[in-house]
């Protein structure tokens, strides 16, 4: 006996037509064709951009800090030499097809750290020397390539202490907000186990055990702290109120992500358990590796932004690639399910890095701009003192049409998306292309039942928004 039916999600589905759009092969598809639907909030194209590899220095160690890319126009790069003298500045023009830069310059700039969660444009710049510790020179606005500085820092042999979110920082012991262009702050007796946090319209932050009013400076809680004192490198802001905040590079048992409880006058923080498995694999022997206050490479990138109903996040090591278990990233991707305290891994953002001819292991930096919808990863390979070095820069894009449709429609499974979240199609009409140039098909499939899809506040094509409420 044959049953017209099929078993999808937790609680079955039933088969109904959706709409997606076709990629690739599936673009001349017809009735019947089976195809794979993936869905489309997951949000990157299959185009890497590739400087080229033609910038290269024969250097001991990798870089710390190096620059960030603004736009497809031109990337700003800085390598030093830990503790000697040697360090270069360059300025790279990226080509008319984005494969490699047409001209570089090694004339001397400024270095800064942005970050590109809201319009403010905050960055730090940074101190260049011949430090390991790279310090903080100066908090400010950084605009179309213009720096204006609003607070001096100048901490000699000090690592970077800054986090930003939701227009409030921490700069060293500084903490304050910036609000068009202008900043308030006050200072802390030290940097350590500080951080901020919202709760209701109040902004604070925390220091040791206690946790003070932003505005007035006055004591308003305690804190029960599940974790040492030492950790001012180690803390990573999640979400707008920070709720939530991830804990790596401590060298501790006691990383992981964090959710704290503001609802009583002691504040208190529960490490989420089932986060720690997923950060131990996107982890080069995993995360009681990490000790980003020692000079070995074991620094870890964190960028993050809150999308109301779950947090995206972008998170790597000095250390590029995967140990022998399989552990490690080539940048890896999480989503956070605020609802269900949930992280899930997705693929890697850089997953087809070619490493066979050039083995980049050594990561620098990650940037990620919102605002343009872009990541870029400098990297270089570093196999002992007497290697060649070679410096190169990969740059994703956001899929500007990500959110239209529900679906992608495939004909086989596609790295850089998460396959868990595929399910199997056949084609019941190809509708041709839209106004947008898409080619839409019309596909019978059991959609899981679990599966929550929105496009509200997705940002698509011509940077146009999908604002709640609107048709």
């Amino acid at each position: 006996m044959i049953f017209n039916s099929v078993i999808a999600g937790t609680g079955g589905g039933t088969i109904e037509p959706v709409e997606a759009k076709a990629v690739g092969d599936t673009t001349t598809a017809v009735q019947k064709d089976k195809v794979l639907l993936i869905p489309t909030d997951i949000i990157f194209d299959d185009t890497l951009y590739d400087c080229g590899n033609n910038f290269g220095y024969d250097w001991y160690v990798p870089p710390v800090y190096p620059g960030y890319v603004t736009d497809f126009t031109k990337v700003n790069g800085w390598l030093n030499r830990y503790y000697v003298s040697d360090q270069a500045f360059f300025t790279g023009y990226w080509n008319s097809t984005v494969t490699g830069f047409s001209s570089t310059s090694t004339s001397g700039f400024t270095v800064y750290c942005p970050e590109y969660l809201d319009s403010e444009g905050v960055a730090v710049r940074l101190n260049t020397g011949t430090s390991a510790r790279v310090s903080v020179n100066s908090l400010g606005i950084l605009q179309n390539d213009v720096f204006t500085p609003l607070l001096t820092l100048n901490y000699s042999n000090e690592r970077v202490a800054f986090n930003y979110i939701n227009k409030h920082f921490i700069a060293y012991n500084y903490v304050g907000e910036v609000n068009n262009g202008a900043i308030t702050y006050r200072q802390a007796t030290d940097k350590y186990s500080l951080f901020i946090s919202k709760l209701n319209n109040d902004w604070y932050y925390v220091h040791n055990q206690t946790v003070y009013s932003l505005s007035t400076g006055e004591t308003a809680f305690s804190f029960s702290r599940p974790w040492g004192q030492y950790i001012y490198e180690s803390l990573f802001y999640l979400d707008d109120n920070v709720d939530y905040i991830a804990m790596i590079g401590d060298g501790s048992s006691q990383q992981g992500i964090y959710k704290l409880d503001k609802s009583s006058s002691t504040w208190t923080a529960t490490l989420l358990t089932q986060s720690v498995s997923v950060l131990n694999s996107a982890i080069k022997g995993g995360l009681l590796t990490r000790n980003n206050s020692l000079n070995n490479g074991n620094s870890v990138f964190l960028h993050s932004k809150d999308f109301g109903t779950y947090v995206e996040i972008y998170l790597t090591t000095n250390e590029f690639g995967y140990d022998t278990y399989g552990n490690g990233n080539k940048v890896a991707h999480f989503k956070f399910d605020k609802a269900t305290d949930t992280l899930t891994r997705l693929a890697d953002v850089f997953y087809d890095v070619d490493t066979s001819t050039i083995d980049y292991n050594a990561v620098n930096c990650v940037q990620v701009n919102w605002n343009l919808g872009m990541i870029s990863m400098n990297v270089m390979n570093f196999s002992g003192l007497s290697a060649t070095k070679r410096y190169a820069i990969f740059v994703k894009k956001f899929d500007n049409l990500a959110g239209v449709y529900k679906y992608f429609a495939f004909t086989t499974e596609k790295g850089n998306y998460y396959p868990d979240q595929s399910i199997t199609g056949f084609v019941k009409s190809n509708e041709g292309t839209d106004g947008l140039g898409n080619t839409v098909l019309k596909v019978n499939t059991a959609e899981d039942p679990d599966y929550e899809w929105t496009n509200i506040n997705i940002v698509f094509g011509m940077n146009v928004t999908v604002n709640e409420g609107e048709p």
